[in-house]
């Protein structure tokens, strides 16, 4: 794997992780809309604010069940992503800082654009969820990645002895 191939691995990646991260994110601003008419009448007024509080309780663990789901899932895509990044990409490169410095620019700037473009999705109301889920990602990525690239970085060593 040459030096342009390693950098294009490398920043598919990056970008997927974020992609994924503003969908998860998109589809929790979807779940929490609500689908059906404000006013829910059902067989008389009796019955009608224990429907709707049913109604409430089940689309809540929903949204709480999927939020969970969707840091599962993020977890798991970035570990094997960043796995296989760490393998195929860190082992074939050298230490220069011009690869340093373009790894972790990109990887910057998508951390950046990943919660701006989940909070701009979901029109800032899944703030917590934006910044937990690009969170999560970037943990993982500087753990896997950054950190061993950094070392390269200061060693000038190549991927091979990392």
């Amino acid at each position: 794997m040459n030096k342009r191939n390693s950098n294009m691995l490398w920043a598919v990646g990056i970008i997927f992780l974020t992609i994924f991260t503003c969908v998860c994110n998109f589809a929790l601003y979807l779940m929490e809309k609500p689908k059906t008419p404000d006013q829910l009448i059902v067989d008389g007024a009796d019955f009608t604010p224990a429907v709707e509080l049913g109604e409430n309780m089940i689309q809540g663990a929903a949204v709480f069940l999927m939020t969970i789901g969707y840091g599962i899932a993020i977890i798991i895509l970035s570990l094997v992503i960043c796995l296989i990044l760490r393998f195929l990409v860190i082992r074939k490169i050298s230490g220069d800082a011009v690869d340093y410095r373009t790894k972790m620019n990109l990887f910057k700037i998508m951390a950046v654009l990943s919660v701006v473009i989940s909070l701009v999705f979901t029109a800032f109301k899944l703030m917590f969820s934006s910044f937990v889920y690009t969170g999560l990602w970037t943990l993982i990525a500087y753990l896997i990645l950054i950190i061993p690239l950094k070392k390269l970085h200061e060693s000038g060593l190549s991927g091979n002895e990392v």
